[in-house]
């Protein structure tokens, strides 16, 4: 038995197939869904989205997505996810999220930035860090 599994971003649907599992980064920790898992709603957090899936040669293979808040569903073996942002592994830019993650941590780091400002690069930090983390697979 497997879960069909939808990733969709306001920009595109990013995912639509079969999973033996999944994991997402959910706003108070990493969730877990097998098949039969009971019905669900969670908040998204940012992170990374593990597929498990039947690999072409018979093994296992692991897609990864990094996803920026929004929510996770899943029921009857189907599981959503609907992110605000979302990328594949193929598409991150890995030059261009380095540099915007030196740039950031030096503003957080020398407290450049202030009240909301510095929420909001700590939470691009977030969103760059996954990124980065899905180019280093």
């Amino acid at each position: 038995m497997e879960l069909h599994v939808d990733i969709i971003s306001p920009e595109k649907p990013l995912y639509s197939g079969q999973a033996r599992s999944v994991v997402a980064p959910a706003h108070d920790g990493e969730v877990g869904i097998l098949p039969q898992h009971a019905p669900m709603v969670a908040k998204l957090g940012t992170g990374v989205v593990r597929i498990r899936r039947a690999g072409e040669s018979g093994g296992e293979t692991v897609d990864r997505f990094a996803v920026r808040q929004g929510f996770v569903q899943t029921a009857a073996n189907k599981v959503i996810i609907i992110a605000e942002e979302a990328i594949s592994a193929a598409d991150v830019n890995s030059a261009a999220v380095s540099a915007e993650l030196t740039t950031l941590r030096q503003q957080v780091e020398s407290h450049q930035l202030k009240g909301d400002e510095q929420d909001k690069a700590r939470a691009r930090l977030a969103w760059l860090n996954a990124q980065k983390s899905l180019a280093g697979a």
